[in-house]
């Protein structure tokens, strides 16, 4: 979503991978710097990726979680960086606190539910010796305040 508002320089914040974990697919047309944590919840941890990602000059962060984007737009406002004016947060996971932020954050929506059912089944499958089909569960972009257009 960032790089469809013109962002080209992007933060993201998420966790930490264990050596030899899979690696993220480039990007087209954006410079994404990622910056780990051990902890999403941690949130001197996420305030400092966000200084870290703020003196490389992106213009978006992206958090693996909403406590961590909260986090993220909480520093940046520290910072004295108007969101969305100056750069754009968004979170993952779409909990109620992504609503509760001043600005809302954008969020990407998970299934949660169908996504829990869908693993009780797969492991019920399993144990039975049976085959299970995983169901597509897409998840959703929620649009709030925190994102907007990227400034050069």
């Amino acid at each position: 979503y960032p790089g469809q508002r013109g962002h080209r320089r992007i933060g993201a914040t998420g966790l930490r991978r264990e050596e030899g974990a899979a690696q993220k697919a480039p990007r087209q047309n954006a410079v994404v710097i990622d910056l780990e944590v051990d902890d999403l919840d941690d949130v001197d941890a996420v305030r400092t990726a966000t200084r870290l990602l703020v003196q490389s000059q992106v213009t978006a962060i992206v958090a693996a979680s909403d406590v961590a984007a909260a986090a993220a737009l909480r520093e940046c406002q520290a910072l004295s960086l108007a969101v969305p004016h100056q750069i754009s947060v968004a979170g993952w996971g779409d909990s109620g606190l992504a609503r509760c932020l001043h600005p809302m954050l954008t969020s990407v929506r998970i299934q949660a539910r169908a996504s829990g059912r869908s693993a009780a089944e797969y492991l019920v499958a399993a144990m039975a010796g049976c085959e299970f089909v995983w169901r597509d569960l897409p998840p959703k972009l929620v649009i709030r305040d925190s994102n907007g257009p990227a400034l050069d």
